[in-house]
């Protein structure tokens, strides 16, 4: 492969909307994932380009027509990542799936931002271009009311940032959500998985995946080597703010706020509201907690005489 390799053309548009598509600018990287893909005798479903895969975003939307798209952006820094960039794939015709993943860097986000230069008043050239580059990823510079604060914690702004970000996002693609990845639990966010989607379904999926990776994994960090190791991840409790009490509150709140809604959209409003804190299956051990309690009637649904995601919730007291 080329440095700069063409993408096929619109004629060849069968054969490329239905491989996977990797790129990636260092000779090295390019090569391994490439021996790796052929030796697993994936070539029929996945290949590999060596060039700037800035140029290649770019050319991508021009030969899109009906093509299911899911786009995966892991840029070293933030460079790759820009709202212009994702911006000609948010705009497709809603007729077509389109979803999207990304990573946020959030020490390099820090770094452009260059607050403590800002305070001494030191903006130059180079911080001026850092902060441009900022302003194109997020979509504006909503970014400097956000960072800019005084007294409030880092971590905070961080939130802050990400959740202004997906409200961006959310004009564009209706279901979104992220996920942060620090080395432990107790320590600073290295990056924020983010993802947006047309479809309820994609936002269940990644709420259910990205709850198991984050609090596993976390589990594994905080715990491995250790007697609390040896316990299922699940059956340790739930973080500050994601109790069963507070799922249940959640729910009941909900309950009352949309009567007779089914289980399955009370769950997607749950997912909106509390994005990876819990899993299908403790919604479930909630609703089956608050019907003991009297406090919501949790029907059986009339076509098979058992409860399932057509049963019709109501609330009680």
């Amino acid at each position: 492969m080329g440095l700069g390799q063409p993408l096929p053309s619109r004629a060849s548009l069968p054969y490329f909307s239905e491989m996977i598509h990797f790129f990636n600018i260092k000779r090295e990287h390019h090569e391994k994932l490439d021996s790796i893909i052929k030796h697993a005798g994936w070539s029929h479903s996945a290949h590999c380009y060596l060039g700037n895969s800035l140029k290649y975003i770019k050319q991508i939307p021009q030969i899109l027509r009906d093509n299911t798209v899911f786009l995966y952006l892991d840029p070293f820094g933030l460079k790759g990542c820009g709202f212009d960039q994702l911006e000609p794939f948010l705009v497709r015709d809603p007729r077509y799936s389109t979803e999207i993943v990304l990573t946020m860097c959030m020490p390099v986000v820090h770094r452009l931002a260059a607050r403590h230069a800002i305070e001494r008043g030191e903006e130059d050239t180079k911080i001026k271009s850092y902060h441009q580059l900022l302003t194109t990823v997020f979509g504006g510079d909503y970014w400097k009311d956000i960072l800019y604060q005084q007294d409030i914690d880092t971590g905070i702004k961080e939130i802050q940032l990400i959740e202004y970000y997906l409200e961006k996002l959310r004009q564009y693609l209706p279901y979104t959500g992220y996920c942060p990845v620090r080395p432990k639990s107790d320590e600073r966010v290295k990056y924020f998985i983010v993802f947006a989607s047309r479809h309820p379904d994609a936002m269940l999926l990644m709420n259910n995946n990205m709850h198991k990776a984050y609090f596993s994994n976390m589990h594994k960090a905080d715990f491995g080597g250790t007697l609390f190791g040896e316990i299922d991840w699940r059956d340790m409790p739930l973080p500050e703010g994601s109790s069963v009490e507070n799922l249940k509150t959640l729910v009941k709140d909900l309950v009352t706020q949309y009567p007779g809604e089914a289980r399955d959209t009370i769950w997607l409003k749950v997912v909106q509201a509390k994005f990876m804190s819990y899993d299908h299956s403790r919604y479930l051990d909630a609703l089956s907690q608050l019907a003991k309690e009297n406090k919501i009637e949790y029907l059986v649904d009339p076509n098979t005489r058992k409860r399932n995601n057509n049963s019709k919730l109501f609330p009680l007291n």
